[in-house]
């Protein structure tokens, strides 16, 4: 009398494996995509913070502004960065946050907007071209999305983006 085998065979062992390989793809691609949208998350709400920031620094300075959004003739790039305006940012900020123009760095700038009127941003540098792969899209929608209590009258998002950088609209000078 033949004895049946309690084991697996091949062909299933092998299915098996396939369907592992199959969920544990999925899972770490939803993990990634879940990473990427925290960092976006976490980049956006520093941002805002920079653009809060810049408002509350502009209604206590505004007689320092000139009618190009300069500060006593310095651009917000330079003043921001030096020790100074990096103590008023570091005074308002509970984390850390890096003030600079390369990856992984905040930035408040001026510059003309779309109709030439002197304007304030608030920006971050992209570390790297896969970071900008990963999350540029997520960043665009969480910029838009943190827009809602910043909107401006006529309804229009203040969020752009250009390359490796993503900008939050902070203030229009109409002089």
């Amino acid at each position: 009398m033949g004895h049946k085998k309690n084991a697996f065979t091949l062909v299933e062992l092998l299915i098996v494996i396939i369907i592992v390989v199959i969920l544990s793809t999925m899972v770490m691609l939803a993990g990634g995509e879940s990473q990427a949208a925290a960092k976006a998350t976490k980049i956006v709400s520093a941002l805002t913070n920079l653009k809060i920031f810049a408002l509350n620094w502009y209604k206590d300075n505004s007689d320092k502004v000139d009618k190009n959004g300069k500060i006593n003739g310095t651009d917000l790039k330079t003043y921001f960065s030096s020790s100074d305006g990096q103590d008023k940012i570091r005074k308002f900020f509970v984390g850390d946050v890096t003030i600079g123009n390369s990856g992984g760095c905040y930035e408040i700038l001026d510059k003309n907007n779309n109709e030439g009127k002197p304007a304030w941003y608030v920006c971050y540098h992209l570390k790297s071209d896969s970071e900008h792969a990963k999350i540029k899209a997520k960043l665009e929608d969480k910029a838009r999305e943190s827009q809602n209590p910043f909107q401006e009258s006529e309804g229009k998002l203040k969020t752009y983006t250009n390359g490796s950088v993503v900008y939050i609209h902070v203030i229009t000078f109409n002089y």
